[in-house]
């Protein structure tokens, strides 16, 4: 790896100048080996104040941070201009030469003059939604909240939009990936979005997990995506990804969290399952849990995952024959359990049967 400290801006290693000072400078973190690059101004002094009164432009918080708490910990490089123009163009010229902005060896967030692409570091959001941006390391420590947590975007004729999660609606927004799925070309081996259709009728297209494994890294002690054949020939370091977790709710505050089985307590944590049942859902035409009671109270809006057939009549969804039976003799006076489920269309000419795929799908 090359060390930057090393690397010139072309500039002096002597101040020519004595009422003020224009410097390019390179950080090294001698902890993590990380460089930082930038460039300062200042009036009235010979020498920098790398360090001593100036800690960076960066906007990273716990980069910062530790540049004022430990200063001691870190290796520089200084060189002076003449003026702060030309402190600034070897600044860029040092910028586009090494790529700071991408670079994985840097700190920096964007390059002098160029576009921000937050290379290494991560924007995250406080309590009072204010944004702030930290080092990658630092957001992997989970104390952190992603600046897009509880936010989704949206397509628009205009492009996509992001909103928050609650403020979405199914009846007039359209989601990001709507008839659209994230693919890997199989000639480039880029990822790319592309319709559903083009999709299912192209098998130059792959899933982007395909042959990949969601596991638990029993090294690292982190979640991981490893391919199948790294998992399978891991001895024992890659595990499910819930190994040795079980998914609770806490019953003093209602959060649903994994906890160790070992860890699991009755009397603080209940299932998070407990009291709940998988259904299928004739209002929102998909599988669903809900609660029991929402079960026992709405039965007859929720049917059983192996239901194969639906009735349809006056409008309204029946979930089996026994429940049309009551309604059809209320209204019509007559039965309808004599008849065969897949006849009961012929036989009524006003009640249509429906195969639960048909229904998934949006028939009627």
């Amino acid at each position: 790896m090359l060390n930057y400290l090393n690397e010139t801006y072309n500039g002096s290693l002597k101040n020519m100048l004595t009422n003020s000072a224009y410097y390019c400078y390179t950080l090294k973190d001698t902890e993590t080996g990380k460089y930082y690059s930038g460039s300062r101004g200042i009036e009235g002094s010979s020498n920098h104040d790398l360090l001593v009164k100036y800690f960076t432009s960066s906007t990273v918080v716990d980069f910062k941070e530790k540049l004022k708490q430990f200063p001691a910990i870190f290796e520089y490089r200084v060189e002076y201009f003449k003026t702060r123009i030309e402190a600034f163009m070897a600044e860029k010229e040092f910028h586009q030469k090494h790529q700071v902005g991408k670079n994985i060896n840097f700190i920096n967030s964007s390059s002098a003059g160029g576009s921000n692409c937050g290379a290494g570091s991560v924007l995250c959001k406080d309590a009072d939604g204010n944004v702030y941006r930290i080092t990658v390391e630092e957001f992997s420590t989970g104390i952190h909240q992603h600046v897009s947590k509880g936010m989704m975007n949206i397509r628009t004729k205009t492009g996509i939009k992001k909103i928050r999660i609650e403020d979405f609606d199914k009846a007039t927004h359209t989601t990001e990936f709507a008839n659209y799925v994230l693919a890997i070309d199989t000639l480039s081996g880029k990822t790319c979005k592309i319709p559903k259709t083009l999709f299912a009728a192209n098998s130059q297209y792959v899933g982007i997990t395909t042959g990949m494994v969601v596991a638990h890294d029993t090294v690292l002690n982190t979640t991981v995506s490893v391919s199948q054949a790294e998992f399978s020939n891991s001895d024992g370091r890659y595990v499910g990804n819930t190994f040795g977790l079980v998914p609770i709710i806490d019953k003093i505050t209602g959060e649903k969290k994994l906890v160790k089985k070992e860890a699991y307590n009755k009397d603080l944590h209940k299932h998070h399952n407990t009291g709940n049942v998988v259904v299928y859902s004739l209002i929102d035409r998909k599988d669903m849990t809900v609660s029991k009671e929402e079960y026992q109270t709405n039965s007859a809006n929720y049917a059983n995952l192996t239901t194969k057939v639906f009735y349809k009549v006056d409008g309204k969804f029946f979930k089996s024959k026994y429940l049309l039976d009551e309604y059809y003799k209320e209204t019509r006076g007559k039965t309808v359990l004599k008849i065969s489920q897949y006849n009961i269309s012929l036989k009524f000419n006003d009640i249509e049967t429906i195969t639960k795929e048909e229904h998934i799908n949006g028939k009627n």
